[in-house]
């Protein structure tokens, strides 16, 4: 696939801003695309091809029509094609790649073991998730905090189920996090738990497997940020958890960190609470 400066090509990723190829768009861009940039100037996107992957159709960002890529910060891409097989290509390290190999992806390579896939997820701390329409839930890549979800801290080099989850609809992956949608509207999350990450209403450090967050139903949406998270449900309200040192909540509290417990005003959220509008 070739863009021009006469095509659109719309990009969404993870800390990018939308763009085209006639250069729209401002700020950081981590992207696979390579631009020529100077501090006065507007981006210049150059000719760009990736192969050998066709027929695409990875996470469509609705109600576009038109092809979108997930791109991860820590130098990988995922795609997921119409046949539901799953291709990635770029860095390796904690096998997030998903090609059983401890070696990088200059071009796309299929994610072995994977097929009927429906949806995938791609997320900051090189760990990835993919549904098949079985409603089962597949994971790979780092496993530092039990965010594979198959009850060990070992890092999947290839992709393992998920222990426990059915009929899921759709995954969000954040930092050292995970989360699913099942057909019944409930969520359910793994891995690191700190600051109330995963809104189990609980202390402990780690989930490795799927556990249901606390008190949410009806759930048709899900998005987790670094160490909070935000979920849609089926009414139009929003519902937030995890840290919140700068409001990012919505309930309109935050954490204060002092010096010690006692000059601390804490209001990290380890249950759901409503966003305010």
């Amino acid at each position: 696939m070739i863009a021009s400066p006469q095509e659109d090509f719309p990009f969404f990723g993870q800390g990018s801003r939308k763009i085209d190829s006639r250069g729209k768009g401002n700020g950081p861009i981590h992207t696979m695309l390579r631009f020529r940039w100077t501090k006065n100037m507007p981006l210049f996107p150059l000719p760009f091809q990736i192969r050998p992957v066709s027929d695409l159709s990875i996470i469509r960002i609705s109600p576009s029509p038109d092809v979108s890529l997930v791109v991860k910060h820590q130098r990988m891409t995922l795609a997921l094609k119409e046949d539901g097989t799953v291709w990635s290509w770029g860095h390796e390290s904690h096998g997030q790649l998903g090609n059983g190999t401890a070696n990088h992806n200059l071009l796309p390579a299929k994610v072995k073991g994977l097929e009927d896939v429906t949806a995938i997820a791609a997320g900051f701390s090189l760990h990835n998730l993919a549904v098949k329409k079985d409603g089962t839930v597949w994971a790979w890549g780092n496993n530092n905090y039990g965010q594979l979800g198959d009850g060990t801290k070992t890092n999947r080099f290839l992709p393992v189920q998920v222990k426990g989850l059915t009929d899921v609809v759709s995954v969000a992956v954040g930092n050292e996090q995970s989360f699913a949608i099942k057909k019944d509207g409930t969520v359910w999350a793994w891995g690191r738990n700190t600051q109330g990450r995963l809104g189990l209403g609980t202390n402990t450090m780690e989930n490795m497997i799927p556990a249901k967050v606390a008190g949410l139903t009806d759930v048709i949406a899900i998005s987790s940020g670094y160490h909070h998270v935000l979920a849609l449900k089926k009414d139009g309200t929003v519902w937030s958890w995890g840290v919140n040192e700068s409001g990012q909540i919505g309930d309109g509290t935050q954490t204060r960190y002092g010096s010690s417990p006692k000059t601390s005003d804490y209001h990290d959220k380890k249950v759901p609470v409503k966003v305010e509008f």
